[in-house]
């Protein structure tokens, strides 16, 4: 059915862009061409910026009637390939309403399927709501290939009505892995489609309070809004489809490992985990109580109260009154009191180490126990939202709560405890990165030294050059050190100070170590040497990171330069671990299901995936999910240790 036989039938209020000659037979010709390819790829091979964009040619439509609502669920049906876009009353899945649904299945149209209108009031009479829920579930569930923005958002909001939908195609996710930051929506408008760069200045007026009600805005102009929203996430899909299959390995990541995970942590995220709120409460005043104590100690050390928040108050007490020497100024031109320089300066003074356990005292509570409980759903759970775009590196990233930057401290874990009758199984993976590194450098040596028992005391006997069992506590705490740090480019200088030893020693040590294990150090010093020409590298799946200032020449360019290049060698590791991590919690999550049993996973956080399992299920769970994780890649072996317990727990 052609777009225009459809507005004949649906006989609607058309918003449209801009007012257009009724006789345009151009327009006419584009909606008979449109609706009899199902596919639509007209994006061709256009770049960045040279997308045209006819404003004459778009259309957008709100539906209002039951026939209209049975005329676009007989041509969504009819389509192999949609985008939609949700509108919702606020960002909280669990508390906030659906407004409506755009769709877009051709490029220069929508049309907005409200189901609430402006303040949400019900615009559908019961008899008619219970038919457009229905009629939306068979076409929302169909086989048609979906495709949406930041999927994971609009899924969880469906999944809460009853719609069990699956994503095949995110464009902020393709965007992703194809490109740098940003990767929204209206960005990427701006980015592709220059002559659609303000059309959500449309709706910014219509806010009555900061939080941004999408209710509150009339419902024909939230229509045009939501149907552009899902016309260009349709476009943005036929350029990042087509750029993606040009890279047969990266489409590859895309479909097996991308989808797949945003599909997984939406589960995840739905899902959450269970919080000891009385537990919660009893730390947070601990810790508060900590810190009043550290801040009477701070003030009585330097002979005065002062704001430890203020970057003022401390440039005077630390480099007026103390007299100790700044390391480095802000842009601003001010000395830097941030955790890098206060590390520094409290190996002159103790009084910078005291504001460091204090910062890091306020930063656990504000993050993670203050007004916990607002956070919470009715369960006593709390749904953390992950980010698959989060970071360059393909590293996962999160908020409410940032569990991706949870402080070692047991006492933080201990807040998320499992259900009763149920278990906590924690799966943590042993040096996956030192793993990693001997994966992708080929080195023989290290190869070798990961597949025994203790791999930092046989690195340590051969940077020590002893024997296993003459390497002593020390020297294996050393030769950890030594591992992320040199791998990573840190210096003789950085050594020393962390190891608390002279340049001299330090220099010495990382000559032993890259004289074991020369091919790690070649395929560092290879990895530099290329970046310096591409300015992009590659993770051992195909992931691609752009490094542009790696290409930097200049000596006033140098520190730039140095941090990428430090960065070409981090990436690789960093990024294929992580990538070889989820994709592991893929298959464990999927022999979970195949397999009927309860687990699920509930936590991933770095190299650590935790699973909640009911205790009758947990010795035969243990063992499936161990051996779903651990493989070898390579010929190099991929461990983790696990724990059984009522709480998070290392």
């Amino acid at each position: 059915m052609s777009l225009e036989k459809l507005r004949e039938y649906f006989k609607v209020d058309q918003v449209k862009a801009v007012e257009r000659d009724k006789g345009d037979s151009n327009i006419k010709k584009k909606c008979r061409d449109g609706a009899d390819n199902k596919t639509g790829d007209n994006s061709g091979d256009k770049e960045e910026g040279e997308n045209k964009d006819d404003n004459d040619e778009r259309i957008y439509e709100i539906v209002k009637t039951m026939e209209e609502v049975n005329l676009l669920v007989e041509n969504l049906q009819k389509k192999s390939e949609w985008s939609f876009d949700i509108e919702s009353s606020g960002l909280n899945f669990i508390k906030d309403k659906v407004l409506g649904i755009s769709f877009s299945w051709e490029e220069g149209q929508g049309v907005y399927l409200p189901l609430l209108g402006q303040d949400c009031i019900e615009i559908w009479s019961k008899d008619d709501k219970e038919r457009v829920i229905s009629l939306l579930k068979q076409v929302l569930e169909n086989e048609s290939i979906k495709i949406a923005h930041n999927g994971k958002f609009d899924v969880k909001f469906l999944r809460g009505m009853g719609f069990h939908v699956k994503v095949e195609f995110d464009t902020m996710l393709a965007h992703h892995l194809l490109q740098d930051r940003p990767h929204g929506l209206k960005e990427l408008v701006k980015r592709y489609f220059q002559s659609e760069a303000s059309y959500e200045e449309s709706i910014k007026g219509h806010f009555k309070t900061k939080e941004k009600n999408f209710s509150d805005i009339p419902l024909d102009v939230l229509a045009k809004y939501a149907a552009m929203d899902a016309d260009f996430t349709f476009r943005l899909y036929k350029l990042f489809k087509s750029e993606l299959e040009r890279d047969e390995k990266l489409n590859n990541l895309f479909k097996t490992l991308v989808m797949p995970l945003s599909e997984l942590l939406t589960t995840v995220e739905i899902e959450g985990v269970k919080v000891d709120i009385d537990y919660c409460k009893k730390l947070e005043a601990e810790y508060k109580q900590k810190a009043i104590v550290l801040s009477q100690e701070i003030e009585q050390a330097v002979g005065e109260k002062f704001n430890i928040n203020s970057s003022k108050d401390l440039n005077r007490i630390l480099f007026e009154k103390l007299g100790i020497k700044p390391c480095k100024k802000t842009p601003k031109g001010n000395w830097s009191t941030d955790k890098e320089s206060m590390e520094e300066l409290a190996e002159q003074h103790h009084v910078p180490k005291l504001i460091l356990e204090y910062r890091k005292l306020e930063k656990v509570v504000s993050t993670f126990l203050s007004d916990v409980d607002k956070k919470l759903d009715s369960k006593g759970r709390i749904h953390t939202d992950y980010r698959i775009h989060g970071t360059e590196t393909g590293r996962l990233s999160s908020s409410n709560p940032n569990l991706q930057n949870i402080p070692r401290d047991k006492n933080i874990r201990r807040m998320f405890v499992a259900e009763t009758g149920n278990k906590f199984l924690v799966f943590d993976y042993e040096q996956i990165e030192v793993r990693m590194a001997a994966v992708i450098s080929k080195d023989s040596k290290l190869i070798e030294c990961v597949k025994s028992k203790d791999v930092h005391c046989l690195i340590a006997a051969e940077i020590f050059k002893k024997k296993p069992e003459e390497v002593t506590k020390d020297e294996r705490s050393k030769a950890k050190t030594v591992v992320f740090g040199v791998m990573y480019g840190m210096g003789k200088e950085s050594l020393a100070k962390r190891l608390k030893i002279t340049t001299e020693e330090a220099s010495l040590i990382i000559n032993s170590f890259f004289d074991r294990f020369q091919r790690l150090k070649r395929w560092i010093n290879e990895t530099k040497e290329r970046t310096k020409i591409t300015g992009l590298v590659k993770n051992y799946f195909g992931r691609k990171r752009n490094l542009p200032d790696a290409t930097l020449l200049g000596s006033h360019n140098s520190r730039k330069m140095g941090g990428a290049l430090i960065q070409s060698v981090n990436t690789p590791i960093q990024s294929s671990s992580s990538d070889f991590v989820n994709m592991a919690a893929l298959r464990a999550d999927k022999k979970l299901r195949e397999l009927g049993l309860s687990a699920k996973l509930i936590l991933l956080v770095h190299d650590e995936l935790v699973f909640e399992v009911p205790d009758s299920e947990v010795d035969k769970t243990r063992e499936i999910i161990k051996n779903e994780l651990e493989m070898e890649l390579e010929s190099v072996p991929f461990k983790v240790k696990d724990v059984v317990s009522d709480h998070w727990c290392k």
